[in-house]
C-alpha cells in the first residue's frame, strides 16, 4: 500500500485535520506522535509517521495495526470501518447532474457571453471562434479588459477553471472563478 492509494491520502488528510496542521519539520512528528498516543493510548513512532508523509524514505507498506491506530485517531473504529465508511460517502464519488451549460462549439464567432459569480462579479467575455474568449470588461473580477484564455464549456451553478489566461506576452497561473456557489449569471448574446 502507498500513499498514492486514495483510502491512506485521504486517511492522512482527516490525521491532519484532527493535528490541526500538515506536519513539516521533524518536531512536528514529534508532536503528532504525542498526540496520537494521548487520543488514542496507542503508539505509532515519530519514523513510521514521517515515512507516511513522505518526510524520510517511504515505507512501501505500512502495517494494519498503524492504519487501525490512525483511523481511531482520525474518529473510526479502525481502517476497515474508515474504507467502509469512505466508499459510502461523497468524497470519491462520481456523478451525473444537470446544468445550464454553454458551449462553445455552440456559439458564433463575436457572441457575447456574460458570467457573473458572488459576490457580485460580473465578466462580459467576447468568443473568438476555436474555444478562445477575450474579456471585454472585466468587471470587479481579477480579470482584465483584453484577457483571453481557452475554455469548451460553462456551467451554471458551478465552478468557472480556466486552466492559463493569455495577458499580453504572460500567461497566468490556472484561474477559478465562483469557487463557492459556482457561476450565478450564463448569458448569450448575439455579436456585439
Amino acid at each position: 500500500m502507498k500513499r498514492e492509494i486514495p483510502e491512506l491520502a485521504y486517511l492522512l488528510s482527516k490525521v491532519e485535520e484532527v493535528f490541526g496542521r500538515k506536519p513539516l519539520t521533524s518536531s512536528d512528528f514529534d508532536d503528532m506522535t504525542a498526540s496520537v498516543d494521548s487520543k488514542t493510548f496507542q503508539h505509532v513512532s515519530t519514523s513510521t509517521l514521517k515515512r507516511l508523509w513522505g518526510y524520510v524514505q517511504p515505507s512501501p507498506m505500512p502495517r494494519m495495526v498503524t492504519l487501525d491506530i490512525l483511523s481511531q485517531y482520525a474518529g473510526y473504529s479502525d481502517f476497515r470501518h474508515f474504507c467502509e465508511e469512505l466508499r459510502t460517502s461523497e468524497v470519491f464519488s462520481s456523478l451525473f447532474f444537470s446544468a445550464t451549460t454553454v458551449l462553445s462549439r455552440d456559439l458564433s464567432e463575436g457572441a457575447c457571453l456574460t458570467v457573473g459569480w458572488a459576490p457580485d462579479r460580473v465578466v462580459e467575455l467576447t468568443y473568438l471562434g476555436g474555444d478562445l474568449f477575450e474579456v471585454k470588461d472585466g468587471g470587479a473580477s481579477q480579470l482584465k479588459r483584453g484577457d483571453r484564455f481557452l475554455k469548451s464549456e460553462f456551467l451554471l451553478g458551478k465552478p468557472l477553471y480556466i486552466a492559463k489566461i493569455f495577458r499580453g506576452e504572460d500567461e497566468t497561473p490556472a484561474y477559478e472563478a465562483g469557487k463557492v456557489g459556482g457561476l450565478n449569471l450564463l448569458k448569450v448574446s448575439s455579436k456585439s
